[in-house]
């Protein structure tokens, strides 16, 4: 008999320890879910409060967006000449751009996500200027790899200064992929096509 009441209150204490975790999980997950990061488009003229500066190394119109330690609100910054206005506190980067147009009026972008792994964060003090050294002028390289059967594949990237890699659209729109040639050494043309993006 008491062993037949232990086992009931096993039960029952389990059965109350099961309902106990499933109303939690109705509570906590969508907390959790809810839970969105703050964006804000930075308006240095309105802002009150102690402000430190990002000069890059592009001197031209140019967007940037961090996340703030503390409180992980995103800031999106802008800039005109490379220099862009924050307040005092630890940021990470996200993402970088730059923004040019050619002779014809045509608008380019120069766009970087990877920024993130190698900046890893900024600190901005009242009143002082930190370096950052992303953004144009980028390098452009393509790479052979060969393979076997006497072929050879080629990759191209577009890195700024930090190793960030980025990719450029026309227009707020993609281009088409940049072509190549291959030369023998007396320059006759052995192969010719165009890079595909992914």
């Amino acid at each position: 008999m008491k062993s037949a009441i232990r086992g009931t209150r096993t039960i029952h204490i389990a059965i109350s320890a099961v309902i106990a975790l499933f109303v939690l999980t109705l509570i906590v997950v969508p907390m959790m879910g809810s839970t969105k990061t703050k964006t804000v488009q930075f308006n240095p003229k309105s802002y009150k409060g102690q402000m430190g500066k990002i000069s890059t190394s592009f001197k031209g119109e140019s967007l940037l967006r961090v996340r703030d330690k503390s409180d992980g609100t995103e800031y999106v910054l802008k800039s005109t000449n490379g220099v862009f206005q924050a307040p005092v506190g630890s940021y990470e980067v996200s993402s970088y751009e730059a923004t040019a147009k050619d002779k014809a009026k045509a608008e380019w972008t120069a766009h970087s996500t990877s920024i993130a792994s190698k900046v890893k964060s900024v600190t901005l003090k009242a009143n002082t200027t930190c370096q950052l050294k992303i953004g144009p002028p980028l390098t452009a390289s393509a790479k052979a790899t060969t393979k076997s059967n006497n072929q050879a594949s080629l990759s191209f990237s577009l890195v700024d200064d930090s190793g960030s890699s980025f990719l450029i659209s026309k227009d707020s729109g993609q281009t088409n992929p940049p072509g190549f040639k291959v030369l023998s050494k007396s320059g006759d043309v052995l192969w010719q096509g165009s890079f595909k993006y992914g």
